[in-house]
């Protein structure tokens, strides 16, 4: 199980940063396929938004939908 870590910008759930090193293409590309079906859009290649704001649940969603394909979850501060 690879770890994902997320940087969140703030406390309400709305916006992170995905630390994209280590990561392969084609990991990226299911990660932020998980990260679009959790409500979350994509500002660049490692910025994301959530599509409903607040969204205090948005961290549970997200390692959820990323434990479920295989990913383990750091979140960070």
């Amino acid at each position: 199980m690879k770890t994902i870590y997320l940087e969140w910008s703030d406390a309400e759930g709305v916006s992170f940063i995905l630390r994209t090193s280590g990561l392969w293409p084609f990991e990226f590309q299911e990660i932020n396929a998980a990260f679009v079906a959790a409500g979350y859009v994509g500002h660049g290649a490692s910025h994301f938004v959530s599509t409903t704001q607040p969204n205090p649940g948005g961290p549970r969603v997200i390692t959820d939908a990323l434990e479920a394909i295989g990913y383990k979850i750091e979140h960070q501060r």
